[in-house]
């Protein structure tokens, strides 16, 4: 009798184990890519910290992260990956562990454990527009992916970041503004068609101009996509040269700056 008790138990010890490797696996993968994210963004850390980019590690990217909203958002997005897998992971093996009990039910659910996990996880094949949910890290790449190709095939740098893209990377950057623009066109911005974004555009000119900006500086050399990972947009203004500014939600300085034009329209002239 307690043999076969103790033999209905193991599946379900075999699951927490295997959630508990799994959770090591995940903290592993996060570790690799803070060091990889570390070497990334090596001069904007060594610019934050005053010190040599070619030193930078994982641990100077969290100091910085510490100092800097933007490098924060950079760190948060990794380890908000590690808590998705670990949740999933947990979700998983526990009903593995119930399907266990129910004679041929573990190996299908684990089966197809593995498939959704295997589609969770397979971010390079998927591309952003197919994205519920897309990060900053994601769009950066995607940027830096097509300045890459454009330099390979001999074609003009310049047209390979739009607009469209950066200001994509800004809406990715504000879970305010993007929720916003979501409830109010029914659709992501990032899931938007060229045509649909740019009217999405022109409904905030001041981060539009920004935008419009950043893309003419990265075509142009002027900086790498890492400077906009780390620094606030220039709302003020077209200045190509990009500086770290007061760290507030885009949706918060454009209503400020819409209340202040509407203000001034009603001042009457002397």
């Amino acid at each position: 009798m307690v043999g076969a008790f103790t033999a209905m138990l193991v599946p379900g010890i075999g699951a927490g184990v295997s959630h508990l490797i799994d959770r090591f696996r995940f903290r592993n993968d996060a570790s690799n890519e803070l060091d990889t994210r570390a070497k990334w963004y090596r001069f904007q850390v060594a610019k934050q910290l005053g010190m040599n980019p070619e030193n930078v590690t994982q641990r100077d990217l969290l100091l910085a992260a510490q100092m800097n909203p933007r490098l924060a958002k950079v760190v948060e997005e990794v380890h908000r990956k590690q808590s998705d897998n670990n949740r999933f992971s947990m979700l998983t093996s526990a009903g593995a562990s119930v399907a266990s009990f129910i004679p041929g039910g573990g190996v299908g659910v684990k089966a197809m454990a593995m498939s959704v996990g295997g589609a969770v996880s397979g971010g390079a094949l998927a591309t952003i527009m197919t994205r519920d949910r897309v990060d900053p890290q994601q769009v950066a790449e995607a940027i830096n992916e097509q300045m890459q190709q454009a330099q390979q095939q001999g074609t003009d740098p310049r047209r390979a970041v739009t607009p469209q893209l950066t200001f994509m990377l800004r809406v990715s950057q504000d879970e305010k503004l993007a929720a916003d623009i979501k409830d109010a066109n029914g659709k992501a911005y990032h899931q938007m068609t060229a045509a649909e974004q740019s009217v999405v555009m022109k409904q905030y000119p001041a981060l539009a101009n920004a935008a419009t900006s950043e893309a003419y500086a990265l075509g142009n050399g002027m900086v790498p996509v890492q400077e906009l990972m780390a620094t606030s947009p220039n709302l003020n203004g077209r200045a190509s040269k990009l500086a770290p500014r007061e760290e507030r939600s885009f949706v918060s300085r454009e209503a400020e700056r819409r209340a202040l034009a509407a203000q001034a329209a009603n001042i009457p002239s002397v």
